[in-house]
This record gives structure tokens, C-alpha cells and sequence, in this order.
């Protein structure tokens, strides 16, 4: 992982400032994922079901990546980076890429257990568990 700061953890998956990353411990099994900040908004349209947020689309097709995980760390990411986009993030659009990313995700047994307790984490915190 890059050294910027660590603003929040979902187990596989941080938002740093800057953007998402695979955590540390995760990039060990499935290799170094970094999606800088300023794209994070990128919309894309798949067939009729109208724009999108375009990265969970795309990593829902990779077995690798744990969904919850990636969705609930995408939602938060778009709000902490809301700063660097024209526009806000728009929660219909997030609604319909989530139902979407989740209704045609990829999963690979190996990521798809318990989902960790979510919740923000100080530098403190992230020290202690290095």
C-alpha cells in the first residue's frame, strides 16, 4: 500500500487520501489495487439499466475482490473525495450500481466469508494492528 493516510477500513479494502486501495494484508494474496481518488466517479452505462458508478461494475466481474467489502468502501470513499468531483455523488446512481454490481458480481470462495465489523479507525488504531 502507498503511504498516504488510511481514512477508513473495510477489511480488504482502505480509503486513503488517495482514493482506494487493497489493504496491506489483503495485497499479499491478490496483488496491489489502487484507484485513484479524482476517478472514483467515473460513470459508465450498461444496456439498459442507465448510468452507473463505473468501478464496482468493473470489479464485480474479478474473482478476487470482495464485494461487501469493495461496495461498502466505495460508498464511503465517493463521500470523503466528495471535493474532487464536478459534481456530488448522486445516491440514485450509487442505489442502482450497488443493486447491479450485486446481482452480477463474481465470487471466488477463497473472499466470500464473515464480513469484518466496519467502522472508522484512527491512526491509533490502524498502529496497533500492524
Amino acid at each position: 500500500m502507498s503511504n498516504d493516510r488510511i481514512l477508513f477500513r473495510c477489511g480488504q479494502w482502505v480509503v486513503t487520501t488517495y482514493g482506494m486501495e487493497v489493504a496491506d494484508d489483503h495485497a499479499k494474496k491478490v496483488g496491489r489495487y489502487d484507484i485513484e481518488a479524482a476517478r472514483l466517479d467515473e460513470l459508465t452505462e450498461r444496456g439498459t439499466s442507465g448510468k452507473m458508478y463505473d468501478w464496482p461494475v468493473h470489479l464485480a466481474g474479478k474473482g478476487w475482490v470482495n464485494r461487501e467489502d469493495f461496495l461498502t468502501a466505495f460508498a464511503i470513499a465517493l463521500l470523503i473525495h466528495a471535493d474532487k468531483y464536478d459534481t456530488p455523488p448522486d445516491g440514485a446512481i450509487l442505489a442502482r450500481t450497488i443493486g447491479c454490481a450485486r446481482k452480477h458480481w463474481v465470487f471466488d470462495t477463497a473472499f466470500d466469508g464473515p464480513r469484518p465489523f466496519i467502522h472508522f479507525k484512527d491512526e491509533t488504531e490502524m498502529e496497533a494492528e500492524t
